[in-house]
């Protein structure tokens, strides 16, 4: 896996809209209430993070604003100034933005001295880059190092790099005085060819192209672009459009444009009201600084927006830049706002491009479409599926929308530059079919019920669409448009796609379908709909602010993955669960314990859990139960679903968590008494913990005799560690290989297990081989996992810290923050985890970004197999 991480600082892009009111500043708002607030709020004392470089925008968007950061919190935020100052009925009107956010790649001290010391450039170009797919997928960040190296080969001009959670991977910022210098900049990134590249970091042979065009010369490859698409921003430095025009600065700028030395070519589009042409003609060409906007009598329609393109007389910046200072310097609401409703503005720049050489007629680019299309859903299927539906006595508009997911379907799958993250689906849209086709079959046997089977395939729309949305909307289709989403602030399609890698090649270690009985995949959707973790055999919906704290992930990925494992495992229904949910009454009668019942009654036992907490136990946290319990807790602290308002643990679900866990303790064996894991439970904590310790205990004496739930379990166990059997990992070490085999002898006690394999399993996969190179995805994601969980146990102290708040307020109160210095971080109780200075706000970001990146280059590396297997 690649190893070359070293990212210190995250970035925030905004580009927004400013709204046009009266007497109301938005960006002194937004500067103040949005940056400026929360930087004082977390005490940073940098002058680089949290102030942003600021630009004013031609196109569609007004103003940009890039900060440097170093907690992806703030990304989460909502882009809207929060001001006390205003009467109660106000309101902003109506502005667009669109974020996105990454990881911040030049070297530290060239960004630091970047964002203190602000650039004095006239002109900014942000340049939103999409690598090719087919050099990119199989190879992973190498590839991104190999560009990012290209980038500084060919730019010699100051600029930034950005690697981004959004649908393009790589986003430069960069600084001009000439324009024609961006436009050489844009012209060479678009003639860059993988020759280009050092192929000495680079494995050609690792990369996608090889194997869905396995005949086709490297020296043809060798002349495919490195990127698939481009899109740029172009903005003004903020000092043009706020300085006094007597100023040093606009006046060497405006002497710059005069003699021609700096040129633009640029177009304005004015959406004029209807009737209100004439008096926009004479608003500008009253105004000596605007009357060159327009032209003599010549104006035209733009089709299909009934609006007004004038052109303007002279081809020079500086009309463009004195319209900015009019709107923006304007103390009252604007003018030319009563005859329009919006302005944008179009940008020129001259070509740089270099003639090319004629190719032969016999050389024809790489063309996707026909290996993609073998991801599709065909012609052929929509007329069988529709029968099949029909069949079924499947309602119009129930069917319209199962078709409408295969058009869906097909659309992002064979868009050559956004088709990775809609891999996500291709196992959902197999997997559907399956279902339709065995209902199909089905109802020639039994009478099956239409609305039990359209419950079924309204879930599968409803998890299409919202995870479609998500994906789709946050694309290079609706750039242009506000970032309406609910859910994020944020583009985050390769955090999204990632994380449904990682969860698929994870869930093959315990779902494995018969091909051969056409059995359905594991493959769920990753969502973000969901204040708390839930997951199904269709989804698994996140909280959002998990996707960039790994570890939360890490903890309960097990959990998610087996919540539903009796769907896929008859020996777990027929051997344990039927059982013992048919021995259950006996089960109480022989325990006859009052709590028990009571908390049977009030649905505080749930078996399954058993099940899942036993595995995790054994498999994420390696045996250690401490490590276990901290985590445990440390997730629950953090639901706040588990708290009444008035902030205390709601104490029927404190019951249920404690049972949880102390089962797993009293199951294998673990003597030491638990300590309570924070001082806010403790009356909670010692009203029910001998109670509970007393019934577990009872409870697993009962089930264990006579449910499978031993036999079962180890199995799960045994079948597992197999995975690490079929690799070079068994050659390269005897020793766990013996090991391995031990194992699977133990048939009786899991406490026999808890000591042998706590010394032994753990030992061989968590230390002897950390440092060692396989390419077993399982090793991979356990090291992962477990590095991550315990390097933030360790500098948490092996403690659990709260945070205190003002439950009233909903503030943080200040008189704990002592507590909380010699932690890591604490646990907020409303989501996610609190800093308390930003020295522990680093190391956190920089931990975390070092796992995000390796789950994002694994995520790049396993879509080539998925993508082979199934186009090759």
């Amino acid at each position: 896996m690649y190893k070359n991480i070293d990212v210190e600082y995250g970035f925030q892009v905004v580009l927004s809209t400013i709204p046009n009111q009266e007497d109301i500043n938005f960006e002194d708002d937004i500067e103040k209430h949005f940056f400026e607030s929360y930087k004082n709020k977390i005490g940073s004392k940098d002058d680089y993070l949290y102030s942003p470089l600021k630009f004013y925008m031609l196109g569609s968007y007004d103003v940009c604003y890039i900060s440097l950061i170093d907690n992806f919190k703030f990304a989460h935020r909502l882009f809207e100034p929060k001001r006390e100052e205003y009467e109660d009925d106000f309101v902003y009107n109506d502005h667009a933005f669109q974020s996105y956010s990454g990881f911040a790649l030049n070297d530290k001290s060239h960004l630091e001295q970047m964002f203190t010391n602000k650039p004095d450039k006239y002109f900014t170009g942000i340049i939103n880059l999409k690598l090719n797919n087919g050099l990119l997928i199989g190879n992973g960040l190498v590839y991104i190092e190999a560009i990012t190296d290209l980038l500084k080969k060919i730019i010699n001009i100051p600029f930034l790099i950005f690697q981004t959670f959004s649908w393009f991977e790589i986003s430069l910022v960069l600084f001009v005085d000439y324009p024609e210098d961006l436009s050489k900049v844009i012209s060479d990134l678009r003639s860059a060819e993988f020759k280009d590249l050092d192929t000495d970091k680079f494995d050609l042979s690792k990369s996608l192209y090889k194997d869905i065009f396995p005949n086709e010369s490297n020296d043809k490859i060798g002349r495919t672009s490195v990127f698939s698409d481009t899109h740029t921003y172009f903005g003004l430095n903020e000092k043009l459009i706020k300085s006094d025009e007597k100023d040093k600065y606009f006046q060497d700028f405006k002497k710059l444009t005069q003699t021609g030395e700096i040129t633009l070519k640029t177009e304005v589009e004015w959406h004029v009201k209807p009737g209100h042409v004439h008096g926009l003609e004479n608003t500008l060409s009253s105004n000596n600084e605007l009357k060159d906007l327009i032209g003599d009598t010549k104006k035209q329609f733009v089709l299909g927006k009934s609006d007004y393109l004038l052109k303007e007389k002279e081809t020079n910046i500086l009309s463009n830049i004195y319209l900015i200072r009019h709107i923006i310097k304007s103390e009252k609401y604007c003018d030319l706002f009563n005859d329009v409703r919006k302005i944008k503005s179009y940008v020129y720049l001259d070509s740089c491009f270099e003639q090319c050489d004629i190719e032969p007629k016999e050389s024809k680019p790489l063309f996707w479409f026909d290996k993609l299309n073998k991801l599709c859903v065909t012609s052929a299927e929509f007329l069988e599926y529709d029968k099949y539906l029909k069949s079924l006595k499947i309602s119009r508009q129930v069917r319209n929308k199962v078709l409408k997911i295969f058009s869906n379907y097909n659309n992002g799958i064979q868009n050559p530059i956004l088709f990775p993250y809609f891999l996500d689906f291709t196992v959902f849209v197999e997997n559907l079919k399956k279902l339709i086709k065995y209902e199909f079959d089905r109802s020639k046997k039994v009478f099956i019920e239409v609305r039990t089977l359209e419950k079924k395939l309204n879930e599968n729309i409803k998890v299409f669409q919202e995870g479609y949305n998500v994906r789709f909307l946050n694309g290079y289709h609706f750039e242009n448009i506000s970032d309406f989403d609910l859910d994020f602030n944020n583009s985050i399609q390769q955090l999204l796609s990632s994380y449904g890698t990682f969860v698929y090649e994870y869930g093959k270690s315990f779902y494995k379908p018969d091909k051969s009985k056409n059995e359905v995949e594991y493959s769920p959707i990753i969502q973000l709909n969901d204040i708390d973790t839930i997951s199904n055999d269709l989804s698994i919906n996140y909280s959002v602010h998990h996707l960039t704290s790994p570890e939360f992930v890490f903890a309960t990925i097990l959990k998610e993955l087996l919540n539903h494992l009796e769907l896929y495992n008859e020996d777990l229904n027929k051997q344990v669960l039927n059982q013992y949910n048919n021995n259950l009454e006996k089960i109480k009668d022989k325990i006859n314990e009052s709590y028990l019942d009571d908390m049977f009654d009030s649905n505080l036992i749930e078996v399954n859990y058993f099940i899942i907490d036993s595995i995790r136990f054994g498999l994420t946290f390696n045996y250690d139960f401490d490590l276990f319990s901290h985590w445990f807790w440390s997730y629950n602290f953090q639901n706040s679903a588990l708290f009444n308002t008035s902030g205390m643990i709601n104490e029927y679900r404190l019951r249920m968590e404690l049972f949880r866990i102390m089962l797993i303790k009293n199951y294998f064996g673990i003597k030491k008494k638990m300590k309570c894991p924070s001082p806010e439970i403790y009356s909670y904590w010692k009203m029910h913990y001998k109670k509970i310790d007393k019934i577990s205990k009872a409870f697993l004496k009962n089930i264990d005799k006579d449910n499978g739930f031993l036999g079962f379990i180890n199995g799960t166990f045994s079948k597992y560690f197999d995975n690490y059997t079929t690799n070079e990992i068994i050659s390269n070490s005897k020793e766990l290989g013996e090991a391995i085999a031990e194992l699977e002898k133990i048939e009786n006690r899991v406490s026999n297990l808890y000591k042998f394999d706590a010394s032994k399993i753990g030992k061989f996969i968590f230390n002897q081989l950390k440092n060692k190179e396989f390419s077993n995805n399982l090793y991979f994601l356990d090291d992962l996992m477990w590095k991550l969980l315990n390097s933030h146990y360790e500098s948490n102290d092996k403690s659990i810290t709260t945070m205190k708040r003002d439950w009233c307020k909903g503030e943080v109160l200040p008189q704990y923050k002592k507590a909380q210095e010699d932690v890591l971080y604490s646990i907020d109780p409303t989501g996610g985890v609190y800093f308390s200075d930003t020295i522990k706000t680093k190391k956190y970001f920089k931990d975390n970004a070092e796992c995000l990146l390796k789950i994002i280059d694994f995520s790049l590396k396993q879509k080539k197999q998925f993508i082979s297997e199934r186009v090759c």
